[in-house]
This record gives C-alpha cells, sequence and structure tokens, in this order.
C-alpha cells in the first residue's frame, strides 16, 4: 500500500498502538534489540528502509503514537526529529476515554487536523 500511495505521491497514515514507542534506531538504541526499532524503520529513521523500497513507507507527520507510557531519552528525541504527529500515553486514553484518543488519532494520521507536534507534558 506505502509503495502504491508513494507512486501517487500520496502519505500513508499510521496509527502505532503500544506500551513503548518502537522508536529506537541502531544508533540510539540502549539494549541493540530491533524490537525496539520497528516504528523509526517504518518512518524511515535508518538506511535499511531507505535501501529496501527507496523512500519512507510512512510520513512522520502522519503518525501517531498511541498508548505509550515509557519512552527512553533517546526515543524522545527521535520522536522531535522525526516529527511524530501526536503522542498519546496510557493516562491520555484513561482520562480522555479509549474512543475520543483513536478518533482523534485516526484524524491526525489521515492528515485532517493541523499540523504540529504536541507531546504530553511528561515527554518534554
Amino acid at each position: 500500500m506505502a509503495e502504491f500511495l508513494s507512486a501517487q505521491g500520496e502519505k500513508i497514515g499510521v496509527v502505532w498502538i503500544d506500551a513503548h514507542s518502537d522508536i529506537n534506531t541502531p544508533e540510539t538504541s540502549p539494549s541493540g534489540n530491533v524490537h525496539g526499532m520497528p516504528f523509526a524503520a517504518l518512518l524511515g529513521m535508518d538506511r535499511i528502509t531507505d535501501e529496501i523500497y527507496g523512500f519512507a513507507p510512512s510520513a512522520a507527520e502522519n503518525a501517531v503514537l498511541v498508548g505509550v507510557r515509557d519512552i527512553d531519552a533517546a526515543e524522545r528525541e527521535n520522536i522531535r526529529r522525526a516529527g511524530v504527529a501526536k503522542v498519546y500515553t496510557m493516562a491520555d486514553m484513561t482520562s480522555g476515554g479509549m474512543r475520543t484518543v483513536m478518533e482523534e488519532a485516526a484524524r491526525r494520521a489521515g492528515g485532517e487536523t493541523p499540523p504540529g507536534i504536541i507531546f504530553p507534558e511528561w515527554i518534554g
């Protein structure tokens, strides 16, 4: 789907649901475990994605993290550097409700909200 949309000059949106942001790269990962890197690869933050596809499968301005509760310092910086559209924490889901968060996340991933990165206060 990403390849097709890229050929059309369009972007694909992503709602990444995980307690961890999975946005480390081989250079920033404290453990070196690849299970902490797939979101970064999806956004083209490593050379592997570029070598395989020649483009990033998803644009960060159409990517949303939902349900995070544990982000290390390097991941916080990668979220900022990539320009991820929005980060929803578990606290957001508790206070706003899952339905509200998921509806807003879908709108943001679809590019239907104004651009700009909005971080929960604890991310800094």
